[in-house]
């Protein structure tokens, strides 16, 4: 079984790839990989499971509440002054007395959503997906790794990214290490920053090109060369416009929270209809904007997001590449860069690296579950490190 090394690097997209020459030595070989529609909430738990939204259930990080609330308990905060409900300290005492409530464990953020909205919706990642059962029920690569007794490192999400290569390196001397997947995630909040073209996007990408050689180098110290795979969830896209998408739904007059509810994320919008009356204002609007396009079915199949019980909206609209809401439930202003466009936009394809031939299924960022699966082996002792 050989020793194997994948970095998910966040937002690395193609054009990014290509634009700052990433990885040229050490990963020579490279494709682009399609996306799935959305944010890393949906594009990672693909890549762990192999799987799409509809099958592993995540997709948006606040679907509906079919069920109890994990937010329920927040009602009573509806009373406070409304500059209040949006001050810093309320908003980390919500979210931090509901991780510890819900004993959430995965990635958790309230970002800016109302008070009285959180207590309808519910939160898609619950549980650290970078553990096993972190995707239950099906489950994913953490899972299976332990099921064949495959000793691993995984960083996660949190902490800084040099930590994540420090320990990495710390822990290569140990042979019965045989599997790393070290998760990169600065480039991200970098771009949404400075942009795609900014140098320091250049100089973060030579610096992770400098820990991952220098990661290889270790592991290959035993005199076992290991495989390299370095890839990412999705791309990002250079903002050229923002529009108060809020300002247009409220202009028709309807009433929000009895006709309709609203989920306002920087390039998509979600609406669960609550009377059928409010239905064909909303999508005629929604149809003539010009900066977005409403999504029907038919395409919601095809991007493997047709969930039956519709959790995730009624009606979902997609904002044209490089154009955003703002206000939105993300922040009230736009960033330079932003990912969550269509997947078909050049801007968002993903990336794969290798200095090893590329196997021709990989293609979409789901076929990333074969080269994290595909070579394990068995024995004993299997477990996270």
């Amino acid at each position: 079984m050989k020793r194997q090394l994948f970095v998910l690097i966040d937002a690395m997209g193609w054009e990014v790839v290509c634009r700052h020459h990433a990885f040229e030595t050490l990963a020579p070989n490279r494709r682009p990989l399609e996306t799935v529609l959305g944010y890393s909430s949906g594009a990672i738990p693909t890549i762990l499971s192999g799987r799409m939204p509809r099958e592993h259930g995540h997709w948006a990080l606040f679907p509906r509440a079919l069920g109890r609330s994990p937010f329920a308990w927040t009602a009573w905060l509806r009373l406070l002054p409304r500059s209040w409900q949006h001050r810093y300290r309320v908003r980390r005492f919500i979210r931090e007395a509901t991780r510890q409530r819900e004993h959430i464990t995965g990635y958790f953020q309230i970002y800016d959503v109302p008070v009285w909205l959180l207590a309808r919706l519910d939160y898609a990642e619950r549980h650290d997906l970078w553990t096993p059962g972190g995707l239950a029920p099906e489950g994913g690569v953490f899972d299976r790794w332990r099921e064949q007794g495959r000793a691993y490192f995984s960083s996660g999400w949190e902490g800084p990214d040099e930590d994540k290569f420090a320990r990495a390196l710390r822990t290569a001397a140990d042979p019965a290490v045989r599997a790393y997947f070290v998760y990169a995630t600065e480039l991200d909040a970098l771009m949404h920053r400075v942009g795609t073209h900014d140098l320091e996007v250049g100089a973060l990408l030579r610096r992770y090109e400098d820990r991952t050689a220098a990661l290889v180098r270790a592991l290959a110290a035993g005199g076992e060369e290991p495989e390299l795979w370095v890839f990412s969830d999705h791309g990002m896209t250079d903002t050229v416009a923002s529009h108060d998408l809020m300002g247009e739904v409220a202009g028709l007059g309807l009433r929000e929270r009895r006709d309709y509810l609203g989920f306002y994320d920087s390039t998509m919008a979600r609406f669960w209809i609550e009377r059928p009356a409010a239905e064909a204002p909303i999508a005629g609007l929604l149809r003539g904007l010009p900066w977005g396009a409403l999504l029907d079915r038919g395409e919601l199949r095809r991007q493997g997001l047709d969930f039956s019980d519709r959790r995730y909206g009624d009606l979902i609209f997609l904002m044209q590449a490089g154009h955003l809401i703002a206000p939105s439930y993300m922040g009230r202003g736009a960033p330079e860069a932003m990912h969550g466009f269509h997947p078909d936009h050049p801007d968002s394809a993903g990336a794969l690296l290798s200095p090893r031939p590329l196997p021709e299924d990989v293609r979409h960022i789901r076929d990333l579950y074969r080269l994290l699966v595909g070579d394990v082996g068995s024995g004993a002792g299997g477990g996270g490190v």
